[in-house]
Order: structure tokens, then sequence, then C-alpha cells
């Protein structure tokens, strides 16, 4: 498929009520109450919200917290990537990495050294597993957590949104 020609800027009030309109798939909104939590972190400075647009269509989207609820990410000071989604019909354009790179733009100018990330294991985030590993991000090598906790040799865990492998990047 084609590049996308979309842009990506900052969410904007007017777009926590469309997001949910939009048709993109089992991951795509969580809902109108996530985004207008996700608007006031957005206003406030705790989580910079940023979605790809593609003439007046919103075709994606990702936010940065700045203070990771990964332990070892908040420790460290290592801002944290979460909720990248490309809808369903705009996926293979090339906006989920537009989205990364961003992300990893605002943060180093922000003068953050690395940027984190954690994914769910099972095929649904299989384009997402992809993508991280090409744009050079690396497993934390602290193993799998379930619920926000380590997953040790023996535990008996669920296979769901949950359960995380976290990777982290150096940025230039």
């Amino acid at each position: 498929m084609g590049r996308s020609m979309a842009i990506i800027r900052d969410l904007a009030g007017a777009d926590v009520a469309c997001i949910p309109e939009v048709l993109g798939g089992p991951a795509w909104n969580g809902g109108l109450s996530k985004w207008s939590r996700y608007w006031e972190q957005h206003l406030s400075g705790a989580r910079t919200c940023l979605v790809a647009q593609e003439a007046e269509k919103l075709v994606g989207y990702v936010s940065v917290v700045w203070r990771s609820q990964h332990e070892p990410f908040r420790r460290a000071g290592i801002p944290e990537i979460q909720d990248l989604v490309v809808a369903d019909f705009a996926r293979g354009r090339g906006i989920g990495g537009a989205l990364v790179a961003e992300c990893e733009t605002r943060a180093n100018d922000l003068g953050h050294a690395e940027l984190g990330i954690g994914f769910g294991l099972y095929a649904d985030y299989g384009a997402a597993q992809r993508l991280y590993v090409r744009s050079g991000y690396v497993p934390d090598g602290l193993g799998l957590t379930w619920n926000n906790k380590s997953a040790n040799a023996g535990d008996m865990v669920r296979v769901d949104d949950d359960l995380v492998l976290w990777l982290r990047k150096r940025l230039a």
C-alpha cells in the first residue's frame, strides 16, 4: 500500500467526541470517558496525546505518559508510549511509525535520553511488536509483567492485555 499523507498533531478538544465515532476496530477508542480523562491529562501536561489525521478523518492516535506506570521506567525517569492505535482501514501506510517518531521527537525535545513502551504478547499486538522492534526498541531485560507486577518463573498468568513485555529505546 502507499504511504500516508497523515498529519500528526496534538489532540484538540473537538477530537475527544470524534475518536469514539471512528470505526477503527476493537482496539480503537476505549470510549468517551477515557478520552475525556486523556484530554484533562493532556491539558495538565501529565500526558501528551497525538492524533494522525488524513483529510478531515482521524486515522490514528498515541500518547506519551511523562511519568510511567511501569516502576523501572518511573524510577529512571523514562516516559512511556501508551495506546498507539491506527484504524483498521488505515493500516500499512506508515501512520504508526510516524506517530512513534513524533513521540520520540517530543521526548527528545524535553531532554529525555530514553523512551519506553510496553505491549501485549498475543497475536492482536503483532503489528505493534514488529513496529517497535523495527524502530529500535529492545526489551528492558526485566522480563514480563502481569498487572504491573513481575511474572516470575513458575508463575501462572493469564495471557491478556495485562501480560506485557517492556522495551526501551535510547534517543539521539
